[in-house]
C-alpha cells in the first residue's frame, strides 16, 4: 500500500531536491521524445520510482543498453548524432532503441542522449531537443516547475532564469531562423516557431505508472504576448496559471505535432542541431537529446 501512496519529489536537503527534480524532468523529456518517436512507453520507459530518483545518475542510464557518453564517445551510436562533437567533454549517457516497421521497411531507431556539462546537481533545469530526422526538423522544450498553492498551479512570469532564457532564445531565434520558402512537403510546418515550455507539475501521483506530468506546452511567441498582458495571479504579480494561460497543448495533443513534423525547424534542421546543443548547455541546463531515424 505505502508504494501506491502518492509519489511527492520533496527531498529534504537542496543538493538532493535539485538533483532528484532534474532526474524527474529527465524522465518525463524522455517519455516525449519515445511519444514524438512513435515508441511505447509501457515497453520502454520504467515508471518513476524512488529508486531511480536516488541514484543521482541521469535518467538515460536507467534503461536497458545505455552507455555512460565516456563509454559511447567514439562509438557507431554516437558519431551517427548530429551535434554529437558537443557533447564530448559532457557527462551523461546514451541509448539506442529499435522497433520493427511494417511493410519491409528498416526498423525504427530512437536515439536518447542525456548531456550535461556541469554536475547534475547544478543544473538548471532540463531541455529537450527532438529532432525528427523524416522530416529535418527540430522542437526545443524548455521545462519549468509548476509551485502549488492549495489546489492551484502557477508559475512566477518575472522568474530571472525564465526572464534570462526567453532572451536567449529570442536572440537564437534572430541569428538562426530563416525565412525560407517551403520547397518540398516533408519542410512543411503549420507555425514558424519551434522552440516551447512545459509548465509542469512534476509529480506522480503513482509510482508504478508511466503517465507523463501533467503541464501545459506554450509556444514561446505566444508566452512572450501573454508575458507582456501582465497576467495577474494568485497574490496580485505577474504569475501564469491554468485559469489564466487560456490556450496550450497538452501531453495528448502535442505528441502528435511533433511525431508529424506539423512543428519545429525546417531545411536546416541538422545545421542547427548543433547551435541549439550548445545553447542548452552553456545555460547550464541538463540536456536531453532524441534522434528519431523513422521510415516514412
Amino acid at each position: 500500500l505505502a508504494q501506491l501512496e502518492e509519489l511527492r519529489l520533496e527531498p529534504s536537503t537542496a543538493a538532493a531536491s535539485t538533483i532528484e527534480h532534474t532526474i524527474a524532468e529527465q524522465w518525463d523529456a524522455t517519455g516525449s521524445a519515445m511519444d514524438f518517436g512513435g515508441f511505447p512507453r509501457k515497453e520502454f520507459l520504467p515508471p518513476l520510482n524512488r529508486d531511480i530518483l536516488s541514484r543521482g545518475k541521469p535518467f538515460v542510464l536507467s534503461l536497458n543498453g545505455a552507455k555512460t557518453l565516456e563509454e559511447d564517445i567514439v562509438a557507431h551510436e554516437m558519431r551517427n548524432v548530429p551535434g554529437w562533437q558537443s557533447l564530448i567533454d559532457c557527462g551523461g549517457g546514451i541509448v539506442k532503441l529499435r522497433r520493427p516497421s511494417t511493410r519491409g521497411e528498416p526498423d525504427h531507431e530512437l536515439t536518447i542522449i542525456n548531456a550535461h556539462a556541469k554536475p547534475l546537481e547544478h543544473c538548471l533545469g532540463v531541455d529537450l531537443i527532438f529532432h525528427q530526422s523524416a522530416f529535418n526538423s527540430c522542437v526545443l522544450v524548455q521545462y519549468k516547475r509548476l509551485k502549488r498553492h492549495g489546489l492551484t498551479w502557477a508559475f512566477d512570469l518575472n522568474d530571472p532564469q525564465l526572464c534570462k532564457q526567453l532572451a536567449a532564445i529570442k536572440a537564437f531565434k534572430e541569428n538562426h531562423t530563416m525565412h525560407e520558402a517551403t520547397t518540398t512537403l516533408y519542410e512543411y510546418r503549420l507555425a514558424a516557431e519551434s522552440f516551447f515550455i512545459k509548465f509542469c507539475q512534476n509529480e506522480a501521483t503513482d509510482p508504478q505508472s508511466t503517465s507523463l506530468f501533467k503541464g501545459w506546452y506554450v509556444p514561446v511567441e505566444y508566452l512572450e504576448i501573454l508575458k507582456s498582458s501582465g497576467p495577474k495571479g494568485l497574490f496580485g504579480g505577474c504569475t501564469l496559471t491554468e485559469d489564466n494561460v487560456e490556450r496550450w497543448f497538452n501531453n495528448t495533443e502535442f505528441a502528435p505535432l511533433v511525431s508529424a513534423g506539423w512543428i519545429g525547424t525546417k531545411a536546416r534542421a541538422s545545421a542547427l542541431v548543433n547551435e541549439m546543443i550548445n545553447a542548452s548547455l552553456q545555460g547550464d541546463r541538463s540536456l536531453v537529446y532524441a534522434l528519431a531515424n523513422t521510415p516514412q
